[in-house]
């Protein structure tokens, strides 16, 4: 307790930021818990809200942040998404939530033949993911990697389906191992 550091390097204090820009958004649908804002000035304070009250937001510690909904959003439902630092604030982004109809299936990178796992890249936060191979679900779960019940065989063919809640993507992404 009796250590005296060395005193910080200089540091040179900007003046404050005359604007902020528009936040940018995708993929918010029906049964959704997370919504992932783009376009964020470091250091800003994030609020999210629907009909005028808070279910978000919080620090921006890059350009791009994953935030939690306190509750998941309905069809219809229009989402108000500013960013502000030091008492400046961006145009006001509405997202209207798109309905479950509109959910796209996840993507995956092309697997090969003795994967015992699936890279997706493309899939909707919070989202639970379902990998089928031969009419035989091989994996179950969420995020950017799948782990698989079995390895992937050459030439069968893999298809991905997603859902939020209790809402299935309507349509199914499909691809053939080693091809």
């Amino acid at each position: 307790c009796t250590d005296v550091s060395p005193a910080s390097d200089e540091q040179l204090v900007k003046a404050a930021p005359t604007s902020l820009p528009q936040t940018v958004v995708t993929g918010l649908y029906e049964n959704g818990v997370f919504i992932t804002v783009n376009n964020l000035v470091n250091g800003a304070k994030v609020t999210l809200k629907k009909a005028g009250s808070v279910i978000g937001g919080g620090g921006a510690p890059g350009p791009h942040v994953k935030f939690h909904l306190s509750s998941p959003v309905a069809s219809g439902d229009q989402v108000e998404i500013v960013q502000e630092l030091c008492g400046v604030f961006s145009p006001p982004e509405i997202v209207t939530v798109q309905p479950c109809s509109s959910l796209p299936p996840a993507r995956i990178e092309a697997p090969r033949a003795g994967d015992e796992s699936v890279h997706v890249i493309e899939y909707v936060e919070g989202s639970r993911i379902w990998i089928f191979a031969s009419n035989q679900e091989i994996g179950d779960g969420g995020g950017g990697t799948i782990q698989l019940t079995r390895q992937l065989v050459d030439g069968e063919t893999i298809i991905v389906v997603q859902a939020l809640g209790n809402c299935t993507s309507s349509t199914s992404f499909t691809l053939v191992v080693g091809h």
